[in-house]
C-alpha cells in the first residue's frame, strides 16, 4: 500500500508540473489575444514517452485538471524540454455547452438537448431517470 501511495503521489506531482506548463502557455495565448478564456482552448501536449504514457492514463481527467475544453496527448520520443512536454494551444472547435461550458463538437448533436455536449446529455438523462 505504501509503494502504491508513493506512486500515486509521484504521478500527481508530475500532473501538477505539467499543469503549470499548460497554465503558462494558456496565459501567453490569453495575453496575445488568441483566446479569451481557458475553456476556449484546445491543448495538444507533445510529451516524452514516459510522460505521454502517464498523461494518456489520465486522458479523461486532463480537461478538468487544466480547465480547458480539449486535451490531446502525442508521444514525442525526440523531445528534450526540461518539463518533458511541449504545449500547443489552439481555439477549441465546436460550440459552448450550456452546462459544463466546455467548447466541444458534440454540442448540438442531441435534438432533445441541443445546447449540451454528449457528456452532459448523458448526465442529465441519468439525473432525470433518478427523479422519475
Amino acid at each position: 500500500a505504501s509503494a502504491a501511495r508513493a506512486g500515486m503521489l509521484q504521478e500527481w506531482e508530475s500532473l501538477l508540473a505539467v499543469r503549470e506548463v499548460v497554465t503558462g502557455a494558456l496565459e501567453t495565448q490569453r495575453r496575445e489575444g488568441k483566446i479569451g478564456g481557458a475553456l476556449e482552448a484546445s491543448v495538444t501536449l507533445r510529451a516524452a514517452p514516459a510522460v505521454a504514457a502517464m498523461l494518456s492514463r489520465r486522458q479523461d481527467d486532463l480537461p478538468a485538471l487544466f480547465i480547458v475544453s480539449q486535451v490531446m496527448v502525442e508521444p514525442a520520443p525526440d523531445l528534450s524540454t526540461p518539463s518533458g512536454v511541449d504545449v500547443a494551444v489552439t481555439t477549441a472547435p465546436g460550440s459552448k455547452c450550456a452546462r459544463c461550458w466546455r467548447v466541444l463538437e458534440s454540442v448540438g448533436a442531441d435534438a432533445e438537448l441541443p445546447v449540451l455536449c454528449a457528456r452532459c446529455v448523458a448526465a442529465v438523462r441519468e439525473i432525470r431517470g433518478r427523479t422519475h
